[in-house]
């Protein structure tokens, strides 16, 4: 049936199964070109099938070929952070705004599959690209490797060299933390790194357990914004059996966001 078809193609698939972390720790959405009920019939009930599932668009994508029988390094074996790397594009796809690159990388195929190997290509999306996406197929780039899914049979990569020797744990958390100081600069009108070094007096709102950090109520004051609760740190050289209750006036820098809990990040400072 693969053999039906080709990169670019268009036609209805049905959810096989979801997996919330059966991808490296990511969801896993399994789809079938054809109805796994064995029925036919469309979901929902009306519409059928054939035993086959048509193409309803073909796409033309800007690519070369490459031999699926050989290829240097086992996908299973490939690391986050790894390069640079040397890479053949492949294709270029208007459709999906990426390009997929031969970094030489294989994969075994299951037994239901058919046995044997067959060679993966990387993923370099317009956003992991380094100037414009002027490339053709056979071009030679350097990329480094920014994720790895052996389960789903696919890997990422990327022309930003910053990312070079990084776990793919660490790139995740960092990709989660902007996510999260987006979210909360959304929430207000100013940018919350343009605050960052300024010190406000704030009012305590509760103290950790551990007596370790305080949740902190910035007082901006008439400066036009808001700030929310934070999270305060004891500065360095401060007592640390200092104890604070509700309501307590405390004096606070801020120091960004904090990447853990998705809030504020303050030092107190008294």
């Amino acid at each position: 049936a693969a053999e039906k078809y080709q990169q670019g193609d268009e036609f209805n698939a049905f959810v096989y199964s979801y997996e919330v972390s059966g991808d490296n720790e990511s969801p896993l959405l399994v789809l079938t070109a054809d109805d796994p009920r064995g029925k036919g019939m469309a979901l929902g009930g009306t519409g059928t099938f054939g035993s086959s599932t048509r193409v309803f668009k073909r796409r033309n994508t800007k690519g070369g070929n490459f031999q699926h029988d050989t290829y240097e390094r086992e996908l299973s074996n490939l690391s986050a952070g790894e390069g640079p790397i040397s890479a053949n594009v492949v294709a270029v796809s208007s459709h999906s705004n990426a390009v997929f690159v031969d970094c030489g990388v294989g994969r075994k195929r299951g037994k239901k599959y058919g046995g044997g190997t067959t060679k993966v290509l990387g993923m370099l999306r317009l956003e992991d690209i380094e100037g414009e996406m002027d490339f053709e197929a056979g071009d030679e780039i350097d990329v480094y490797i920014k994720a790895v899914s052996p389960q789903s049979g696919r890997f990422m990569v990327t022309q930003d060299s910053s990312i070079k020797n990084k776990k793919q744990k660490d790139l995740k958390m960092e990709k989660e933390a902007d996510k999260r100081k987006d979210r909360l600069s959304s929430k207000f009108s100013i940018d919350i790194n343009s605050v960052i070094g300024n010190e406000y007096d704030g009012v305590v709102k509760a103290q950790s357990k551990s007596g370790n950090w305080c949740y902190v109520q910035p007082i901006v004051g008439e400066e036009g914004f808001d700030l929310p609760v934070g999270v305060a740190s004891i500065s360095e050289g401060q007592d640390s059996d200092t104890s604070y209750s509700s309501g307590d006036s405390v004096r606070v820098r801020v120091e960004g966001i904090d990447e853990k809990r998705g809030q504020l990040s303050l030092t107190l400072l008294n």
